[in-house]
């Protein structure tokens, strides 16, 4: 149970071979239970008693948090068993998922019931009355283990509402199309933008818009920050450049505003993605076929073909999209969607793929709901800037030079510390951006190799 719970990744295989260990604990714990109950008045005035004064005095606590924990854990598992089985021999999509959770409410609110008594047991511990081996297992073992089951159960419960399955109805999402060739703080500019549309578990409609045709300039725009104004010449903030903050929330907090001036509703939540994003999703789900395009797309070809589409088919033509950028997204999108949500691929390799994205920001995610928002800022996934003690020092690239050279940009960063003076140390950092465009400059490499230096201590 320690392995699975340590090991990084997402293992059903693990999670399934935990269920007869968990079987066989709990039934040997409720043992001990019946046995030792009895006694366990005692316990109290036993706290005089040389080094287990404390762990006999908090008998009745540490068998509380022991008893709900495994009923709790016990509970979930028989909620998951059928889904293990799915997943384990073929695709389980969103639909079928949602639909298992929604089934599962009334087990799931037990478990997190369970599991409740077991916070307010440990809340009734002082670990520093414990001996050591009791307060490791307490500290190291079990904290981190209540905070996951929280998480896992908060999620279970949540899940179905996020995806239109509850009383509150359907939900829709913003989605920002980022192009890291033209950068921006929180990953590329916002080359389009979509709209998603869940209900019941399925995607009931997902629709892209050129983000530069989303202005309603009848609407009182916020001013743009100065940098835009003084090197684009932009007077006030629109939806496209709505993630000029590094701070996602805040960036999607601007991009969901302005998005209502163009249209007339609300969203749930907002994700944006990059092209990074979809390169590793289609490594995982395999290459999709795409109306009017010879060769399948894969991980490997992606972006050279978003990069390359231009010209729009007279079928697209006369489907009244009018952008070549909403119409490879639309495209794309439509082809992973219908693979996600077809159950075609194992919900292991997806979700390692997915928590991966989020480590390395390629996946953003801000949702309205608050226990989607704690599990997002717990795990660093939020994308928010977190200021701690100190000095620190945060470097964004931000292109602001209506172009895609970011393609051909290489940058890198050195840090350097001084410490010949080991009470006044000094950091250097080296920002160094390489220009290496394709075609003559590239054979001649002391043209294509033309570095520019921001020299930062």
């Amino acid at each position: 149970m320690r392995d699975l719970v340590s090991t990084p990744g997402f293992k059903l295989d693990k999670v399934k071979a935990a269920g007869s260990a968990l079987s066989t604990l709990r039934h040997d714990f409720l043992i001990l239970k019946n046995k030792a109950t009895p006694f366990l008045w005692m316990g109290p005035l036993l706290g005089w008693v040389p080094v287990y004064g404390g762990d006999l005095a908090s008998a009745q606590s540490l068998m509380n948090i022991a008893d709900s924990m495994l009923a709790s854990a016990d509970i979930s598992y028989q909620v998951i068993t059928p889904l293990l089985d799915e997943s384990l021999t073929s695709g389980l999509g969103p639909t079928q998922l949602t639909e298992s959770l929604v089934q599962a409410q009334p087990q799931l609110i037990e478990a997190s019931r369970q599991l409740a008594l077991a916070v307010t047991a440990r809340s009734d511990l002082d670990a520093d009355n414990l001996t050591p081996n009791i307060r490791n297992l307490i500290i190291k073992d079990i904290d981190p283990l209540i905070t996951l089951m929280g998480e896992g159960l908060g999620m279970a419960e949540e899940l179905p509402r996020l995806m239109g399955a509850s009383d509150e109805g359907p939900k829709s999402y913003l989605v920002l199309a980022q192009n890291e060739d033209e950068l921006r703080p929180t990953g590329g500019f916002i080359t389009a933008v979509g709209t998603l549309l869940v209900d019941n578990g399925r995607i009931s409609d997902l629709t892209f818009d050129n983000s530069t045709s989303l202005d309603n300039w009848s609407k009182p725009y916020p001013a743009a920050p100065w940098q835009l104004q003084q090197y684009m010449d932009t007077s006030v903030l629109v939806l496209r450049d709505s993630n000029w903050y590094t701070d996602y929330p805040t960036a999607a907090l601007y991009a969901e505003t302005l998005y209502t001036y163009a249209k007339a509703h609300a969203v749930d939540g907002v994700i944006a993605f990059d092209q990074q994003f979809l390169v590793e999703t289609l490594g995982v789900v395999g290459p999709i076929k795409l109306e009017g395009v010879a060769e399948p797309i894969d991980s490997s070809n992606v972006i050279a073909f978003m990069r390359s589409a231009k010209t729009p088919s007279t079928t697209d033509l006369a489907s009244q999209i009018t952008s070549t950028k909403t119409i490879f997204l639309k495209k794309i999108t439509d082809a992973l969607v219908g693979k996600l949500f077809g159950g075609e691929i194992l919900p292991e390799p997806l979700v390692n793929i997915l928590l991966q994205a989020l480590n390395e920001r390629h996946l953003l995610l801000k949702m309205d709901s608050l226990t989607m928002t704690n599990l997002l800022a717990r795990h660093r996934w939020d994308g928010a800037v977190h200021p701690q003690e100190g000095d620190f020092l945060m470097v964004v690239d931000t292109n602001v030079g209506f172009n895609k050279t970011n393609a051909v940009v290489q940058s890198s960063l050195t840090y350097d510390v001084d410490l010949t003076k080991p009470t006044s140390p000094i950091g250097s950092l080296t920002v160094v951006h390489k220009n290496r465009p394709p075609g003559s400059f590239a054979s001649n490499p002391t043209k294509s190799d033309c570095p520019v230096k921001n020299f930062i201590q």
